[in-house]
Order: C-alpha cells, then structure tokens, then sequence
C-alpha cells in the first residue's frame, strides 16, 4: 500500500487543477441542457439528466477544500457557475466584496479560507 504525504505548506490542487475540474463539472450541465433543449425542440416527453456521481464531485471538491459552507454548492448553483454573481452578493467581516464571477475566483476565496481557519 503507498502512504500519500501531503505537503502542508502546497495547494492540495493547484488553481489550474481546480479550473479545470469545475470547468469539465460544468461542460456536463451545458451538455444535459443543450440536449434537453433539442429533445423539447422536438416534442419528446422526459429529460435527460447529468450522469450519476456529479453530486460527488461537488462533495469531493467540498472536503478536499474543507469548505464547510458550501462555497463551491454556492458559486455553482446559486451563482449560476459565477454568471449572476452581482457585487455584494458576499462579502467579508468587515463589508468588504469578495467577487466571485470565475472559477479562479473561487478557488482564492478556498485557498484563503483554508489557510485562515480550516475552511469556515
């Protein structure tokens, strides 16, 4: 069996790494809609949905992140991926924005979090 060390002082995932995930998470619900789209085109009855395990990817990224508030649930859905990000929509302790309009976005507000208090 290998024993995985993690550098503490490193980026569990690196930025790039982080993109690219949420962006491929993301390619997944573009597809499933763009096909529901044609399916109501063309009057077929019934949806076509993401493939099983897309909750797990949020669920994974979750815990490697420590994000025991949701930030990644959040920007994904309530943000629509970043589109209906709005300034003021989050905002530090002491009023200040924290845009969250990219993955790249995102991933600061995690890196931060994770370093200054284990990700709460």
């Amino acid at each position: 069996m290998a024993v995985i060390e993690i550098d503490k002082n490193k980026d569990v995932l690196t930025k790039g790494e982080f993109v690219n995930v949420i962006n491929d998470y993301k390619c997944i619900f573009d597809f499933s809609d763009e096909l529901n789209d044609v399916f109501d085109k063309y009057g077929c009855d019934g949806n076509v949905f993401p493939p099983l395990g897309e909750d797990t990817i949020i669920r994974l990224l979750e815990f490697i992140f420590n994000d025991s508030h949701g930030w990644i649930s959040y920007w994904c859905w309530e943000l629509d991926f970043g589109k209906s990000f709005e300034d003021g929509d989050v905002v530090d302790k002491d009023g200040n924005n924290i845009c969250l309009k990219t993955p790249e976005d995102l991933y600061e507000l995690l890196i931060k979090n994770m370093k200054e208090n284990g990700g709460d």
